[in-house]
């Protein structure tokens, strides 16, 4: 059962644990499992999303290989209780925010200095009927 935005069925197949793992992810990153909370089984992975036992495992792994799952043996998965690299992301997204307000700033002044100067040329231009050539 594959979400609607997924890739192309051609390219599934080759890539399943890729796609669940994905769409695990978008799971987890609007809360349907929330930090610390154990994900289904690989068994429930693999008959939601019908592939194969191993290939839900495959997906797992790679949501702990990105740092958003731990596997806890004999426990299961769980979402992990802070990505891994959250907060170095977090401060360096709040970084390039504040950068891109800074030039967004500064292109609204030029913006408005391009305006008032458009602005006083108009006032200073001749009126639209005696600039004809000929």
């Amino acid at each position: 059962m594959a979400a609607p935005d997924s890739e192309p069925d051609d390219a599934e197949p080759r890539h399943a644990s890729h796609r669940v793992a994905e769409l695990l992810a978008r799971d987890i990153d609007a809360g349907t499992y929330g930090p610390g909370e154990r994900l289904p089984s690989y068994r429930q992975i693999a008959t939601d999303h019908d592939i194969a036992v191993n290939t839900a495992q495959a997906a797992v792994r790679l949501l702990v290989a990105s740092g958003r799952a731990v596997v806890r043996p004999s426990s299961g998965a769980f979402v992990a209780d802070e990505p891994a690299g959250a907060t170095r992301t977090t401060a360096a997204g709040r970084l390039e925010l504040a950068a891109l307000r800074d030039q967004v700033r500064r292109a609204k002044a030029t913006l408005n200095d391009v305006e008032r100067t458009i602005g006083e040329m108009l006032d200073r231009a001749p009126a639209s009927g005696s600039d004809s050539g000929s």
